[in-house]
C-alpha cells in the first residue's frame, strides 16, 4: 500500500486523486510532477474524471492499519454471506405469492406472469450466488487477512459481491411490483394505491440512504460507474452543482485518507512538498529537534508529530523547555532511543546548529 501511493502511477494514487490540482504532487519549485493524468483518467477541460470502478471500497480499506482493515473485511465476507442465506428465505415467499395467481384465459396476466417468473429467476440467482461468494470470502478473509496486501487484492471480489446485492435489490423491487399487480388485478384502486405506498416507502428510504453514501463515502460515489451514481443519487449525475459538491467533498476525504494512512503506520507523507511542511507542526522548535533525532538514527521516514502532540499535552511548546528533563522523563513522549538522541542534542548544542541550518 505505501509503495502504492507513493507511486502517482498506480491505481491508489489516482483513487486518492493525486493529480495536477493536488498540491501534494508539487516539487519545492511548485512545478506539478504528476504524470499519470489520461483522457480517460484524471481531468478533461477542467473537470474531475473518476476511475468508473465499482470496487472503490477495496481501496479504501486497504488504507486502515492492518488490524481493522483484517477485522472489517472478515465482517464483510459475513455480511454477505447471512444476508445472502437469509434473504433468500424472503425472496422465495414473494416468488411464491406473485405465482400464486390464476385468471382464466387474460392475456395480460399471463405476460406479465411471465415476466414475473423470469425476473425472480434472476433474482433467486444473484440471491444464491451473494451467499455462495460472500461465504467464501469470509472463509478466505479469516484464513490469510492477516497478509498485508489482502484487502487490497480482495476489491474485485467485494465489488463482484456489491454488485450481485444491487442486482437483488432491483430485482426484488421490480418483482414486488409485479407481484402486487398480478394478485390485485383487475382491482385497480387497490392496485394504485398499494403503488403509491410501495412508492413513498422506496423514494424515503432511498433518500435517506443516499445522504448517507453522500455524506460519509463521497470519494467511493465519485469513483462509481456513471449508471451506479445515477441509480444512487441522479442528482449528482445531471445536476452540476450537486456534481461539483461531491468533487470538492470527495478531495477532502482523498486527502483525509491519504494522511490517516501514513498517520496510523507512524510514516512522515513523502509527497508533501517543502511549502506543506513548512507549515506542518514537525516545523516548531520541538518538531525540528525531534525530526532531526529521526534523521541522525536512520529514521527519516518515521512521523514524529505525534510525540510533539504528546509533549505540547504537558505545556512544552519550545525545545529550550526540555534541557533541563532527563532520558526517562522525555521517554514518557517518545521511544527511549528516540529520546536519547534527543538529549544529546540538546546538551551537546546539536540542536542549535540543526535548527539554523533548516531555517537557512
Amino acid at each position: 500500500v505505501l509503495d502504492a501511493l507513493s507511486d502517482k502511477n498506480s491505481e491508489l494514487a489516482r483513487f486518492l486523486l493525486m493529480d495536477s490540482t493536488d498540491a501534494s504532487c508539487d516539487d519545492d519549485n511548485g512545478n506539478n510532477n504528476n504524470e499519470w493524468l489520461s483522457n480517460d483518467g484524471g481531468r478533461d477541460d477542467g473537470n474531475m474524471k473518476g476511475m468508473g470502478l465499482f470496487n472503490t471500497t477495496g481501496y479504501s480499506m486497504a488504507l486502515e492499519p492492518l488490524e481493522i482493515r483484517r477485522e472489517r473485511i472478515i465482517m464483510l465476507g459475513e455480511s454477505y454471506s447471512i444476508f445472502g442465506a437469509l434473504f433468500l428465505g424472503g425472496t422465495w415467499i414473494l416468488y411464491e405469492w406473485g405465482s400464486d395467481v390464476r385468471v382464466e384465459e387474460d392475456r395480460i396476466v399471463d405476460v406479465l406472469s411471465r415476466i414475473f417468473r423470469l425476473v425472480m429467476s434472476g433474482t433467486i440467482i444473484c440471491n444464491i450466488f451473494l451467499a455462495l461468494f460472500g461465504s467464501y470470502l469470509w472463509i478466505i478473509s479469516i484464513e490469510h487477512s492477516s497478509i498485508d496486501d489482502y484487502v487490497f487484492e480482495a476489491r474485485k471480489i467485494i465489488a463482484f459481491c456489491d454488485g450481485l446485492l444491487i442486482c437483488t435489490s432491483e430485482f426484488v423491487k421490480t418483482g414486488m411490483l409485479f407481484a402486487l399487480f398480478l394478485n390485485m388485478y383487475p382491482n385497480w384502486p387497490e392496485i394504485v394505491a398499494t403503488m403509491i405506498f410501495a412508492g413513498l416507502i422506496h423514494h424515503h428510504g432511498k433518500k435517506t440512504l443516499a445522504h448517507l453514501h453522500y455524506n460519509i463515502l463521497p470519494l467511493e460515489i465519485f469513483h462509481y460507474p456513471r449508471w451506479v451514481k445515477t441509480l444512487m443519487i441522479p442528482a449528482i449525475v445531471f445536476k452540476h452543482e450537486e456534481k461539483a459538491a461531491l468533487e470538492e467533498r470527495a478531495r477532502i476525504r482523498a486527502k483525509d485518507l491519504k494522511a490517516k494512512a501514513y498517520r496510523e503506520r507512524k510514516l512522515r507523507d513523502p509527497t508533501n512538498n517543502s511549502a506543506s511542511r513548512a507549515s506542518s507542526r514537525t516545523n516548531t522548535s520541538i518538531g525540528v529537534l525531534l525530526r532531526n533525532a529521526a534523521i541522525n538514527l536512520g529514521r527519516s521516514d518515521y512521523d514524529v508529530s505525534a510525540f510533539e502532540a504528546k509533549l505540547e499535552e504537558d505545556w512544552y511548546n519550545d525545545a529550550e523547555q526540555l534541557k533541563e528533563e532527563d532520558i526517562d522523563s522525555l521517554s514518557r513522549y517518545m521511544p527511549r532511543l528516540l529520546a536519547k538522541e534527543v538529549h544529546k542534542n540538546l546538551t551537546t548544542g546539536g540542536y542549535h546548529q540543526s535548527r539554523r541550518s533548516t531555517l537557512h
